[in-house]
C-alpha cells in the first residue's frame, strides 16, 4: 500500500486470531476471488492498517479493520489477512510474538483458541485459488511470500523454498 501511495497507520485495535473477512461486491465479481464465499474465516495477526492506494480496488473488510486488502491493476494484490498460515506457523508466531496476545481485547484471541478449533475452514484451499489466479495473471513467472517460505512458479513449475 505504501509503495502505491497508501498510508500505513496504527489500527484502532490489534486483530489477532480467526475472524471473518467480508469481501466487497467488486471483489466477489472479480476473477481473483471467483469461488470464494462472500464472507470467510481468515487468520489475522496485525496491529497496523493502511489506506487504499489511489486507483486500487478494496477487496474486503472485517469488524476490527476496515481494509483487509486491495488489488491494483492486474498484477498487484495486497492482503492484510493471512491465507498462508498453518498450525505450525501459528505456533511459531505464538512462540516468537506471544507477548502481543496480552492484554486481551475483543479482537485478540488467546493462544489456545488460535490453535484449538478443528472446524476452521481449510483456508489453504482459498490460498491455492489466489495463487493460481496470480500465476495465470503473471504469465510464466510469479512469486508469493508466505510465512512458510517463498512459493514461485518458473516456466509452469512450482518452486518452494522454505525459510
Amino acid at each position: 500500500a505504501d509503495v502505491l501511495g497508501g498510508r500505513i497507520t496504527r489500527n484502532p485495535q490489534k486483530e489477532i486470531g480467526w475472524f471473518p473477512v467480508t469481501l466487497t461486491s467488486e471483489a466477489v465479481a472479480s476473477d481473483l476471488f471467483q469461488g470464494f464465499p462472500p464472507e470467510f474465516l481468515a487468520f489475522h495477526w496485525h496491529g497496523d492498517t493502511f489506506s487504499i492506494p489511489p486507483g486500487a480496488l478494496p477487496i474486503g473488510w472485517s469488524v476490527a479493520c476496515a481494509h483487509q486488502g486491495f488489488v491494483y491493476g492486474r498484477r498487484v494484490i495486497g492482503l492484510q489477512f493471512h491465507l498462508d498460515y498453518s498450525e505450525e506457523s501459528i505456533r511459531t508466531m505464538i512462540e516468537h510474538c506471544g507477548e502481543e496476545l496480552s492484554p486481551a481485547g475483543p479482537f485478540i484471541q488467546p493462544a489456545e483458541e488460535l490453535l484449538s478449533d478443528p472446524s476452521r475452514p481449510p483456508v489453504a484451499r482459498l490460498a491455492e485459488r489466489v495463487e493460481l489466479v496470480v500465476v495465470a495473471r503473471a504469465g510464466a513467472w510469479a512469486q508469493v511470500r508466505g510465512v512458510n517460505g517463498w512459493t514461485g512458479w518458473v516456466d509452469g513449475r512450482l518452486i518452494v523454498e522454505r525459510s
